[in-house]
């Protein structure tokens, strides 16, 4: 059996850095791919998190923000302040709103913008075997353990959603479109070690640890073909469109784990994690307790040290404390505290290249 299904990472997941110009309308190239899920964040100015996806498409009114828990384009309207526009072939084009283009494309202050891209892409075909809840729009891409999912709740308990990836998911993060409820994150080890981690449930747009709550997932594991949900309105709300983004830990592509920080100052004994391979994003979270949604990734600024976080639940300029540096087989924290507390944590990691590619050849270390 190969390493590795997916030797080129950036045909599925890239990030795209620039600078704002001010210019409208603007196409931004060298994603590798045409994006299904595009996430955008001004990483100088505190300014909010913006999230597209091809199912419920581009455009001005289509924004949804990481950080809160507004409804699809509300309060803080990307129609104001700028949105993507387009998904084309080699990354997105984004537009400035009526009033500014703060969130995707303003020269003032010298902004900085990062693009996260995650290419899906397969429209047809889902298997829907046993479910309860059949999708209203979807685009998946079994390979690299990635789909979205739109579909509308029914606040049925014990509700079946397929999530199109064959395989049973890592990570699950649902929105509400409809309506003003928390982001919702299932992850395999978010109870530690493993355990019973449909029995709890993360919040994306929050600090807080892991909590429990039976109405988010029915306590209700999922399949190699659905995930399930209970009657909480983030979740199953009746009649209201949600959005779920679901993922698969690929080998030498992806990892969906846990590790234990040892709160280290020293880059000898600070904790390594082993992902096997380069990342070249990683979004890590405190699951025992309240912490970020540390996220990096290896365009803004550089190369280790200068790691800087953004943080998903915050619309925060990215802090420019050096914490963690990547390495040729997962990556190592250099400082005390968040995200290497002496605390449990969940992590997402996608990778710059595979360790080994599937002609069993090995790839070089940066």
């Amino acid at each position: 059996m190969a390493y590795t299904p997916v030797d080129d990472s950036g045909a599925n997941h890239s990030t795209i850095y620039y600078a704002g110009n001010d210019s409208n309308p603007r196409t931004l190239t060298g994603g590798g791919f045409q994006p299904d899920m595009t996430w955008i964040k001004n990483a100088s100015q505190a300014y909010e998190h913006i999230l597209f996806d091809s199912v419920r498409g581009a455009g001005s009114g289509k924004s949804l923000c990481p950080a809160q828990y507004y409804a699809e384009n509300v309060t803080v309207s990307s129609s104001t302040y700028g949105f993507l526009s387009a998904f084309t072939a080699d990354g997105f084009s984004v537009d400035e709103g009526t009033t500014s283009d703060v969130y995707v494309n303003d020269s003032s202050a010298g902004p900085n913008y990062v693009g996260w891209n995650w290419k899906a892409g397969t429209t047809t075909g889902i298997d829907t075997t046993g479910s309860t809840i059949t999708p209203t729009g979807y685009s998946l891409n079994a390979t690299a353990g990635f789909s979205v999912i739109e579909y509308t709740g029914n606040a049925l308990a014990g509700a079946l959603v397929p999530h199109g990836l064959g395989v049973i998911p890592d990570m699950i993060i649902v929105k509400n479109v409809d309506s003003g409820q928390d982001w919702r994150v299932y992850q395999h080890y978010s109870s530690n070690l493993g355990g019973t981690p449909q029995n709890d449930y993360m919040v994306l747009n929050t600090t807080v640890g892991k909590a429990t709550n039976s109405t988010i997932w029915n306590d209700t594991a999922p399949t190699a073909v659905n995930f399930s949900v209970g009657t909480a309105d983030s979740t199953n709300g009746s009649g209201n469109q949600l959005m779920a983004y679901c993922f698969k830990g690929i080998q030498g592509f992806s990892r969906f784990a846990w590790y234990n920080g040892n709160n280290t100052t020293t880059n000898e004994n600070g904790r390594f994690v082993y992902t096997g391979f380069r990342p070249a994003w990683i979004m890590l979270k405190m699951s025992s307790g309240v912490g970020n949604w540390s996220i990096y990734d290896d365009k803004r600024l550089g190369y280790n040290s200068d790691n800087n976080a953004l943080y998903a639940q915050a619309d925060n300029s990215q802090d420019t404390s050096n914490k963690v540096n990547f390495c040729s087989t997962g990556f190592k924290f250099i400082d005390t505290g968040d995200p290497n507390a002496d605390e449990y944590y969940i992590y997402a990691a996608f990778a710059q290249s595979p360790l080994v590619n599937s002609e069993g050849v090995p790839n070089n270390a940066r």
